[in-house]
């Protein structure tokens, strides 16, 4: 069982790849350059210090009173992430979900997020 454990932790996001702090919110929030669609709006701030990129997630009450809804959504949106994230170098970006998420398939949500990363890969 211990082994199953362990497998499972290399498809984890890893927490360097996660803006945790208000700070680092707030350092994309105020230089950034966006790209969005009907789901999703991308803040993304290039940075040259670092080699990988993080990803911070917000999915407001606005876009469902459900907690469940709200947490599907961020699933989706870090899976995107980590399998698209060895294209995406030398950036912090904020990824925030506009109200029509809720209705959208994860299919759709995961199409679209990806359709947004791959406009940051350029």
């Amino acid at each position: 069982m211990h082994d199953a454990h362990e497998s499972t932790k290399d498809f984890q996001l890893p927490k360097h790849c996660r803006l945790t702090s208000s700070a680092q919110f707030q350092a994309v929030f105020s230089q950034h350059k966006t790209v969005s669609n009907q789901y999703f709006r991308i803040l993304v701030r290039h940075k040259q210090d670092q080699p990988d990129s993080r990803i911070g997630i917000i999915v407001s009450r606005r876009v469902s009173r459900k907690a469940v809804n709200r947490n599907r959504i961020k699933r989706q949106l870090r899976e995107a992430f980590r399998l698209n994230r060895h294209n995406l170098k030398n950036m912090d970006m904020v990824i925030i979900a506009r109200q029509n998420c809720e209705e959208a398939t994860s299919s759709e949500l995961y199409k679209n997020v990806v359709r947004l990363l791959k406009r940051l890969e350029k």
